[in-house]
């Protein structure tokens, strides 16, 4: 994945502290293409080896890039994202809202997500919750923000964990993009 959040989906020939030569998935007999490191934030291997680099501005000063620069790159529009909590029938529910909302792509494995959305809740009453969602990074699994606390009780619509979900996502997920 490069710095603009662009995914190239390539075989990679070579890795120095300048470039990588790489040439593209879709033809393996092309031409060899060349990018500088500044402009790489990680290559995803086969194998599932993460490699990540520091980027751009950052590389002058020898520090990584901060979780808000990253936060930004992995959360773009038609990322992947992977939802993640202990409860089963909240995944289903976000599931079913983010699709609704359309801005990610969900996927079912946590190794093909660009980031995890992690929902943590608790019931504190019957048909009532609270709780927060979490923007975690897969590869290191660093939280790079924390969404407010929200509580969610049921209404007109009687599944109080719903309710919860919706609100979640709908008032303070999407504060973020």
């Amino acid at each position: 994945m490069l710095t603009n959040g662009t995914q190239i989906i390539a075989k990679v020939l070579e890795v120095n502290e300048i470039q990588v030569k790489y040439q593209r998935f879709d033809n393996p007999e092309g031409p060899l293409y060349l990018i500088n490191i500044q402009e790489i934030l990680r290559i995803v291997y086969n194998n599932g080896v993460i490699d990540t680099f520091i980027t751009g501005e950052e590389n002058s000063n020898n520090s990584n890039p901060s979780s808000e620069e990253i936060f930004k790159i992995l959360t773009q529009k038609g990322n992947k994202v992977f939802i993640d909590s202990h409860d089963k029938s909240a995944i289903i529910h976000a599931s079913n809202t983010m699709k609704e909302w359309g801005y990610w792509v969900l996927v079912d494995e946590e190794k093909d997500a660009d980031f995890i959305l992690r929902i943590n809740f608790k019931r504190i009453a019957p048909g009532t919750y609270h709780g927060f969602a979490q923007f975690v990074e897969p590869e290191g699994n660093v939280v790079l923000k924390s969404t407010r606390e929200v509580n969610g009780v049921a209404n007109v619509d009687l599944n109080g964990k719903r309710v919860f979900i919706k609100k979640l996502i709908n008032y303070e997920i999407r504060s973020f993009i």
